[in-house]
């Protein structure tokens, strides 16, 4: 990696290349390393955004990397009991 965070829970997240993805306690790849920002996964769900700078944007993927919310917004906030605000 060329930057990793600390574990939040089980995951981590980090930047390889100038692009973002997340990983266990292992060291598996759980989101792949291809997004422009993202966020420590959370419930499940992870915050990931595709698009550089203020045209960029925000949607989440599960742990498989499915999508769940589509790249539409431009900021998403953490999730809380399965809910997050959207802008």
């Amino acid at each position: 990696f060329d930057v990793a965070s600390d574990f939040s829970g089980k995951y981590a997240i980090g930047r390889k290349g100038g692009l973002f993805g997340a990983f266990d306690q292992t060291g598996k790849t759980i989101i792949p390393f291809e997004y422009e920002g993202i966020d420590v996964p959370n419930e499940g769900i992870c915050r990931v955004k595709k698009g550089k700078g203020k045209d960029g944007r925000w949607g989440a993927v599960d742990l498989q990397n499915k999508p769940l919310i589509p790249f539409e917004y431009s900021v998403i906030y953490p999730f809380k009991n399965g809910e997050a605000r959207m802008r």
